[in-house]
């Protein structure tokens, strides 16, 4: 489990986070954004582009003992799928993080 010194350097890391995530995506906008959804699509498939590397980066210097809570909520997602997508089962309509997180504003980059 990561630990944190207080609310501040947990703010302070899931920021320089975001950031990096959101840096790793607009690189590739920014070298494949003329294209039209479609084609965008398609060379995303064909580089084996993932939205997310930036987090799955850091979750990996962990080490295999360490699972965040996006990889389990992708984990429930893919077994949710697997078994039929039934709506009332969503594993998003469990997840008590997801309205905070999505709802939290940008910062500046800090201590992470």
């Amino acid at each position: 489990m990561l630990g944190f010194v207080d609310q501040q350097h947990f703010d302070d890391v899931y920021d320089c986070l975001e950031q990096a995530n959101d840096a790793w995506q607009d690189d590739f906008n920014t070298q494949w954004g003329y294209l039209d959804d479609e084609d965008f699509d398609d060379m995303a498939d064909q580089l084996g582009f993932v939205d997310e590397q930036a987090l799955m980066n850091f979750e990996g210097s962990f080490g295999a003992q360490y699972m965040s809570w996006r990889t389990r909520l992708a984990n429930a997602e893919d077994a949710w799928l697997l078994n039929g997508a039934d709506p009332a089962t969503n594993p998003y309509l469990q997840d008590p993080c997801a309205d905070e997180v999505m709802a939290r504003g940008q910062g500046a980059c800090g201590r992470c």
